[in-house]
């Protein structure tokens, strides 16, 4: 039970959207704030802050309302690119000169178009800081 309680819930959730006939509006977003090492390096949970692949490689899975086609993205994203992915899904304008950028082209096409000069930065409690981007991952 313990390893299926995510995918029970979700599953619980569509199921309720579905019988209230609000499944074709509904948009659904799977993130996570970081990752955890579960064993690698010799370490558990996200201790010590390193960023490594572990805790930053989280996934962000987008699907429903707005989204045509099933496609993986290889560039590295970051969650502040939420706010104007899902502003513009909602159809309003996003802030200006807030940070991140809508990611609704590579949600609504099925090209196999990758974000361009993309970077995405972390930093940890104790100031590691950590820069990404497609060619350096």
């Amino acid at each position: 039970m313990y390893y299926t309680h995510i995918d029970d819930s979700i599953g619980r959730l569509l199921k309720l959207l579905e019988e209230q006939g609000l499944r074709e509006n509904t948009l659904i977003i799977l993130t996570s704030d970081h990752g955890d090492f579960l064993g690698q390096y010799g370490l558990f949970l996200k201790q010590p802050n390193i960023p490594y692949d572990a805790l930053d490689r989280v996934p962000f899975i987008v699907e429903g309302a707005g989204v045509t086609g099933k496609r993986v993205v290889e560039t590295p994203i970051s969650l502040v690119d939420s706010l104007p992915t899902l502003t513009e899904l909602a159809g309003a304008v996003p802030p200006e000169n807030i940070q991140g950028m809508s990611l609704n082209p590579y949600f609504q096409s099925k090209s196999d178009h990758q974000p361009e000069n993309h970077a995405v930065f972390s930093e940890t409690e104790e100031h590691d800081k950590c820069v990404r981007t497609h060619r350096y991952n």
